[in-house]
């Protein structure tokens, strides 16, 4: 059994990797609940690795999916429809 083998089998990462992302789950949903739901992928990546987190972007795009965390769509629409004059 090579290194990476004994590594993959071994039970004890598996737990500690899971335990890790649990972490940074609830860690997301802290951060997205204190922004008011605004913070997308590129954010929150930013704000986790400036909270300490070693996590590259494509990982937080694929655990905000995963998990329903996504921005609250706060743009303002105005209708722009043209009302005919009465003339």
């Amino acid at each position: 059994m090579t290194g990476t083998e004994s590594r993959i089998n071994d039970p004890r990462i598996g737990a500690k990797s899971l335990l890790d992302e649990a972490y940074l789950i609830n860690e997301m949903f802290n951060i997205h609940r204190d922004v008011d739901d605004t913070y997308g992928s590129p954010r929150m990546h930013f704000e986790l690795v400036s909270r300490g987190y070693c996590i590259n972007h494509k990982r937080t795009e694929r655990l905000m999916t995963r998990y329903g965390i996504y921005v609250k769509d706060g743009r303002r629409r105005t209708t722009k429809t043209t009302v005919p004059d009465k003339a």
